[in-house]
Formats: C-alpha cells, sequence, structure tokens
C-alpha cells in the first residue's frame, strides 16, 4: 500500500471505476482508502457495492482528506468543477487528470496547484491492457511521478514523455487507436461474410486473427514490414491484398485520418483554453 492515507477521485463513470478497481487490484490502495465522487448518487452505491470505496461526500471535504486526487470527469464538466475546486485544492495537492484536452496550464491557473500530472489512457484500460501517455509538470516532485507511474502501470503499460504536446499526439494514436482497429474489424468482419462465412464464423475470423496478429507483434518485437514479409510471399494471396491497398493509396488514407483526429485533439485542447 502507499503511505497516502486516501485518494479522492472526482467522476465515477467507466474510467473512474477503472482507476478505482485497478487500485485497489494492484494493492496500491485499499478499497477504505478510496473517496469517490459523481454528480450521479447511484453510481457511488454501485461501487460501494462492487468494490467497498467509499463516499467522498462534498469537494471540501475530499480536499480536506486527500492529498491525491483524480480528475475522471468529463473535459465539458471541468469549467463549473474548476470553480468550486479552486477553494479546495492547493499545492500541497498531487492531481492526476485523465481529461482530454485540459491542459496543464489551464489545470495549474484554475486549481493554483503546481502539482499536476496529465495523463491520456485508452480504451483498454479497462481491461488492464491500456496504453498511457502521461506528462509531468515542472512542480511535480520524484515521489509524484513514482505514484503515477503506479497507477498508471495498474491498468496496462504506460509512457511518460517530455513534452506536453505529445499528451495530444497520443490522443490521435493510443486514445483513438482502438477506434482504428475496430473499423478495420468490422470491414473483416463484412467481407468474410461476403465471401461464403456466416455470421458467427466471420466474427470469429476477425477476432481471433486480429488477436493473434497483435500478440506475435508484441512478442516477436519485429517491425510490421518484417512481419509482413513473414506473411507474404510472391505471387500469393496476401501480396496481391497488399498491391490493391498501396494502389488505391489505403496508407495516405489512413495517414490523412490520423492527422485529422491529431489537429481535432489539438483544437479541442484550444478551445477549452479560452
Amino acid at each position: 500500500m502507499y503511505n497516502l492515507a486516501k485518494v479522492g477521485i472526482i467522476g465515477g463513470g467507466v474510467m473512474g471505476e477503472v482507476v478505482a478497481s485497478s487500485l485497489i487490484r494492484k494493492k496500491i490502495f485499499s478499497s477504505g482508502q478510496i473517496l469517490v465522487i459523481d454528480k450521479n448518487k447511484s453510481r457511488i452505491k454501485q461501487l460501494k457495492k462492487k468494490f467497498g470505496i467509499r463516499d467522498g461526500g462534498s469537494l471540501a471535504e475530499l480536499g480536506q482528506s486527500c492529498r491525491l486526487i483524480i480528475l475522471a470527469v468529463k473535459p465539458k464538466d471541468f469549467s463549473d468543477l474548476g470553480k468550486s475546486l479552486k477553494h479546495v485544492v492547493s499545492n500541497r495537492h498531487l492531481v492526476i487528470s485523465i481529461m482530454a484536452g485540459i491542459s496543464i496550464k489551464r489545470l495549474q491557473q484554475t486549481l493554483g496547484s503546481q502539482r499536476i500530472i496529465r495523463a491520456m489512457p485508452n480504451l483498454a484500460a479497462r481491461i488492464n491492457f491500456g496504453m498511457t501517455v502521461w506528462y509531468a509538470a515542472t512542480g511535480v516532485k520524484a515521489q509524484d511521478k513514482l505514484l503515477g507511474y503506479k497507477i498508471f502501470s495498474s491498468f496496462g503499460s504506460s509512457l511518460e514523455v517530455k513534452k506536453e504536446v505529445l499528451v495530444d499526439s497520443a490522443t490521435a494514436i493510443s486514445g483513438s487507436g482502438p477506434a482504428y482497429y475496430f473499423y478495420l474489424a468490422e470491414y473483416t468482419e463484412k467481407m468474410a461474410k461476403k465471401i461464403g462465412f456466416n455470421g458467427e464464423q466471420a466474427e470469429v475470423l476477425s477476432r481471433m486473427t486480429f488477436l493473434g496478429a497483435a500478440k506475435v507483434y508484441v512478442l516477436d518485437k519485429t517491425s510490421p514490414r518484417q512481419l509482413i514479409s513473414q506473411v507474404s510471399s510472391k505471387g500469393g494471396t496476401t501480396e496481391a491484398a497488399l498491391r490493391i491497398f498501396n494502389e488505391k493509396g489505403l496508407g495516405k488514407i489512413f495517414s490523412l485520418g490520423v492527422i485529422a483526429a491529431y489537429q481535432r485533439a489539438l483544437a479541442i485542447k484550444k478551445k477549452y483554453e479560452q
């Protein structure tokens, strides 16, 4: 267990639950040390029943009880929340934000604490295979960073970056990335059905093909280009498919999509800074 007495999580939604359950499972904090606040009181009851966490009460009470506060609310809700937290948070608090688009600068100006860590987890965090990219402000101590690393690693892999803009970049890669995979998986299922498989068979083919490929990529530590060459043979079926992908510019289209996601991430951050 970590030596902080309590941790306060603001937001009891999907990511709030992921964080709370992961902290308990990895024994970073006990269930009795975790306080959660959410506007939906039924969510607090659900989390209390599932994990034994405690109701954090008011923001003032949470700030008084906890020196670590995790912001797990939607970015659009931060404007009102920040006004209330301004009178609660000080430099004695370590604040970890997993809100997309809210910059370190705005968090510091709004909350009054210089000890801010900004993180971008992704969907797979809910099954403990998440990828979290995070950045620590200059006011963050070494022990704060260690705690941040432990928290993010409790629900998957984590990567600390030295430039905050890379958190926005991660939004377009690891943040949105699962949807790119699901998009391709959807088309794989459709094509499997088109060439003769039934719905159940197509689903199994898609899921297991991508799962196996992902495991090979992770475990072999071989470049994608080398792995492609292992599957593709001259004059074979894979080469035929790849030739069409290249001729039709699939790689270029994918690149344009990622750039669009990145530009949107920057636009969202700019919007919340106004």
